[in-house]
């Protein structure tokens, strides 16, 4: 897969799929899927649906309002990376830095105070930091002010209380139903709706297994919340008046 940045801020994406003998690739105008046997790490095969994003759906998610390019951010690039091929394990802001790729580097003693999220299966981050770091690689490309309709930010900056007793407001989500409720996972609808492979699936693109690290991770964060802590909000018409009306006149 490509994508492709041109002129005027001009964004295409492009995919091309191997042949059965992994010599060529060919160009796909549309879309395609294929199921392919792959072997898990404990040496046991199972069958997985692979999708092939047709150019348009390349851009579903590569969008201008994420600025296209996916994943470059600081607060993903601020931890450390052993290089292969130097063998030099290294903070990835630090080496970017020294090698002149930032126009405006940060300076050095600044990069230890910089965001930082983390992978999702981290022993030692919080669970509010995983679930943040997640989302933030995961869905913030669509679900950020500009987006798809919605009441989900799911940038890193954004306060994860922000979901709670949130409504939903896509289609696909049953209707009445809200974003997080603090101790209820099975009837939170981002965790319904992340762990749908089907009708209902989030992301609804390129996605045919379930995370289920992140699913447990998102499970244990969601029952770790206490719903004393959080007013639900009201839904019920309020009287803000009564006006008497006499049934003589």
């Amino acid at each position: 897969r490509f994508v492709i940045l041109g002129p005027d801020n001009w964004v295409g994406g492009l995919t091309y799929k191997w042949n059965e003998a992994g010599t060529d690739a060919t160009l796909l105008e549309t879309g395609d899927s294929q199921a392919f046997t792959v072997i898990d790490k404990e040496g046991n095969p199972f069958n997985q649906i692979w999708d092939f994003p047709s150019r348009g759906q390349c851009i579903t998610c590569h969008n201008t309002n994420a600025k296209s390019v996916l994943g470059l951010k600081t607060h993903q690039l601020n931890g450390d990376l052993t290089y292969p091929v130097t063998g030099i394990t290294d903070n990835q802001l630090r080496t970017w830095n020294s090698l002149g790729m930032f126009v405006n580097g940060p300076l050095e003693s600044t990069i230890p105070n910089l965001p930082k999220s983390v992978p999702i299966d981290d022993p030692d981050a919080s669970l509010d930091l995983k679930v943040s770091s997640y989302l933030d690689a995961n869905c913030s490309h669509c679900h950020r002010p500009g987006g798809v309709i919605t009441s989900f930010d799911a940038r890193f900056q954004s306060e994860l209380d922000k979901l709670i007793y949130a409504p939903t407001q896509s289609t696909a989500s049953t209707e009445g139903s809200q974003i997080v409720i603090p101790g209820d996972a099975l009837h939170s609808m981002l965790r319904i709706r992340d762990a749908a492979v089907e009708e209902g699936a989030m992301p609804p693109l390129a996605r045919n297994i379930v995370d289920q690290v992140y699913i447990d991770t998102l499970t244990a964060w969601i029952n770790s919340l206490n719903p004393d802590d959080y007013e639900i909000p009201c839904t019920e018409p309020t009287i803000d008046r009564l006006v008497w009306v006499n049934s003589d006149t």
